[in-house]
Formats: C-alpha cells, sequence, structure tokens
C-alpha cells in the first residue's frame, strides 16, 4: 500500500478482528471466554479470527490447566500492538483528512 494507507494493517480490516485487537490492546492477555463474552461472538468465529491473527504473528495464545479446567489465554504480540498502533494512526489521518482536507480550509 502507498500514501495514507500506508500504515493500514489487511488482517485488521475485517471489523471482528480489529475488535478482538483493539479488546487486547488494553490488557496484557485474557481469557478466551472474556473475549467471546465481551465481544457476544461464538466460540468458533472467535477461535476462527485468533487462527488468523495468529498466523499473522499479531496473537499468542497460551493454554492452562486451573484446578481440572482448561483455560485459554489470549495476548497481542508486540508486533500486534504494534500493528495495531499503527493501523489506527491511519484511520484517525484518514478520518481527519476528510474533515480538514487542506490547512486553508481549517476555522481559526
Amino acid at each position: 500500500m502507498t500514501g495514507e494507507r500506508a500504515e493500514l494493517v489487511e488482517g485488521f480490516l475485517q471489523p471482528t478482528r480489529l475488535k478482538i485487537v483493539a479488546l487486547l490492546s488494553g490488557c496484557a492477555s485474557a481469557q478466551f471466554r472474556v473475549v467471546r463474552d465481551r465481544l457476544e461472538l461464538s466460540d468458533s468465529l472467535l477461535s476462527k479470527h485468533v487462527s488468523g491473527l495468529k498466523k499473522e504473528g499479531f496473537v499468542t495464545v497460551r493454554k492452562s490447566i486451573v484446578g481440572s479446567m482448561p483455560q485459554t489465554w489470549l495476548s497481542l504480540t508486540w508486533r500486534g500492538r504494534r500493528a495495531f498502533v499503527g493501523h489506527v494512526a491511519a484511520l484517525q489521518k484518514m478520518a481527519d483528512d476528510v474533515v480538514w482536507p487542506a490547512e486553508s480550509q481549517a476555522p481559526d
């Protein structure tokens, strides 16, 4: 990509993936079930998107057993955090360019 879309991340253009990454950006890690419930997704849909984000190196998945219950934890990688920040900045720039297309048109 070139120009103002240079920082947009292809993997984040899908709204569900963007929501997952946005939620994970606000914490060190989150339980799979918490992400599922917060975003009102099915287990299979969340799993599908997490697999894609993991494949791209944006998300890590850690499984553990607490007592006798299996738990899955999701977290953003540093690559994922940097990509999300760049993606949001690019979206903000695009929005700013629409609102204020030229300095000469900005109000005083």
